[in-house]
């Protein structure tokens, strides 16, 4: 899904001067893949000739702004006849589908390596790697500590990562707060997962 959030308009006039065509309003294109400089905004509207200033170019004086990165942008729009339009608007990186699904199965214990995790991907033209250990061929991986272990996955519009995240289990201890020292309490102790020995 792609995001291009448009737009807050503000109309200032000269009240001698005020008219319906000075309303101005924002089209644009949304960046194609995130952290890509590819974005337009075009200020339309009817009347004119209008100027132009951009708040993040102070050299450019057209309608049409390219070459734009994720951010906020506004531009003061104004005519001959002293009508002033302020347009504001946020440009979002797109959200990238991803383009296969990791299982994980966790670590028994704390400290132990013995996780692993399982990538499929999605049907298509598609190719993948391991970003941690790129010349690794199997979609398992098997003896893993805990982190987050990550495939990237080439072939469509925009790169996609998939993400397995693995953590060492905790564990609670449950029992009387107060006790007397010829009574030692019994305490409790409840994994979240695997077993306690």
């Amino acid at each position: 899904m792609r995001i291009l959030v448009l737009s807050v308009v503000a109309l200032l006039c000269d009240a001698s001067f005020a008219q319906d065509t000075c309303a101005v309003s924002f089209s644009g294109t949304p960046l194609t893949c995130p952290g890509d400089a590819d974005a337009t905004l075009t200020v339309q509207g009817t009347g004119g000739p209008f100027t132009y200033d951009w708040s993040h170019n102070a050299l450019l004086t057209t309608a049409t702004a390219t070459g734009l990165t994720v951010g906020g942008y506004s531009v003061t729009v104004a005519d001959t006849l002293g009508c002033i339009a302020v347009l504001d608007t946020v440009i979002e990186d797109p959200i990238v589908p991803p383009l296969g699904v990791m299982t994980t199965t966790n670590i028994s214990c704390p400290g132990a390596a013995d996780g692993s995790v399982s990538f499929a991907v999605n049907p298509g033209p598609y190719t993948w790697q391991w970003v941690d250990d790129p010349q690794l061929t199997s979609t398992l991986r098997t003896d893993l500590g805990p982190g987050g272990y990550t495939v990237l996955v080439s072939g469509g519009i925009c790169p996609s990562y998939v993400t397995g995240y693995l953590g060492d289990p905790f564990v609670d201890i449950a029992g009387p707060v107060d006790y007397c020292p010829s009574a030692p309490p019994q305490l409790t102790a409840y994994p979240q997962w695997g077993f306690v020995a």
